[in-house]
């Protein structure tokens, strides 16, 4: 006697579809909306690679910091309640050679 093979179909049920349908609205395609991560850098790497592309100075600083006269008052990256990054970045300043 052979044992029988016992295969079996996921199928989803129509509000699992319309669930995953939406999920998929809400969220977006991260290829189509320009928002999945393309390079990654520590401060070591991203230092060689703007030394090596002719940048010197290389300085980290925060997101209301800089060396650009009077930065804290375009407050770019400050959030609208409070004194605080909307994201968490890494902010660095560098000076092009002539």
């Amino acid at each position: 006697m052979t044992p029988q093979k016992i295969t079996r179909k996921w199928t989803y049920t129509v509000y699992e579809k319309k669930l995953r349908k939406k999920l998929k609205e809400i969220n977006g395609d991260p290829h189509k909306t320009k928002e999945r991560v393309r390079w990654m850098y520590d401060r070591l790497s991203l230092r060689l690679l703007v030394e090596k592309t002719g940048f010197t100075e290389f300085a980290r600083k925060d997101f209301n910091t800089s060396d650009i006269p009077n930065w804290d008052k375009y407050k770019l990256d400050q959030s609208n309640y409070g004194k605080y990054a909307l994201d968490p970045s890494v902010y660095v300043e560098c000076r092009k050679k002539p």
